[in-house]
């Protein structure tokens, strides 16, 4: 029997992505850490997920950017919620920890900015 991990909305892992050399501009590269936005019904049923890539690297505060001050991630690091990406489940490598629901309703709301979302 195979070993699927239980993948919620809120958790981070590392990522794997695809090497450095083939990475354009600023899209994200390498082994990284990134937060699961998808919703649990997608994550139940779906090979992919999406993500949401975090930087320990000082960034300018924008509206798109969540700062995560949790000692699981070792650093003071950055949700980047311009960064967002669907990625195999495959990717998805160490479990680091699970956002707090406070840390995810300012994800939410860096989400709709990201997307232009009007939060009803």
């Amino acid at each position: 029997m195979e070993n699927v991990k239980k993948i919620r909305r809120g958790d981070i892992y590392y990522t794997r992505l695809e090497n450095i050399d083939n990475a354009v501009g600023s899209e994200q590269s390498g082994s990284r850490p990134a937060v699961v936005i998808q919703n649990d019904v997608g994550n139940k049923y779906s090979p992919t997920t999406i993500v949401a890539f975090i930087t320990t690297k000082p960034k300018n505060c924008l509206p798109t950017h969540v700062r995560l001050h949790t000692k699981m991630l070792f650093f003071s690091s950055t949700a980047m919620l311009e960064q967002i990406r669907t990625v195999s489940k495959d990717r998805l490598e160490k479990y680091i920890g699970t956002l707090s629901k406070s840390e995810m309703e300012k994800i939410d709301r860096a989400i709709c900015v990201s997307l232009d979302i009007k939060e009803t």
